[in-house]
């Protein structure tokens, strides 16, 4: 799996279902520097579902694509 990592403005964060295990998993919406919009979920049982995303903060991103429908998936965030 091929992983990507860049700098994204979140646009807006909500909750999901926690996983089996009860750990919190958020959707994303998202915003790089040329204004494209991604819509990216956290990883199930990673730790970046606990962070607080704040509205219009840029964070680094560390993300794959799924291979079966090529959703964004968020393995590691990290304030800039």
């Amino acid at each position: 799996m091929k992983k990507f990592t860049k700098n994204l403005k979140v646009l807006a964060s909500e909750y999901m279902n926690c996983s089996v295990n009860g750990n919190p998993k958020k959707r994303l919406i998202l915003e790089d520097s040329d204004n494209n919009v991604y819509i990216a979920t956290t990883g199930t049982d990673c730790l970046c579902g606990y962070i607080s995303y704040s509205r219009n903060k840029t964070y680094t991103f560390t993300y794959h694509y799924t291979r079966a429908n090529s959703k964004m998936i968020i393995d590691s965030a990290m304030e800039v």
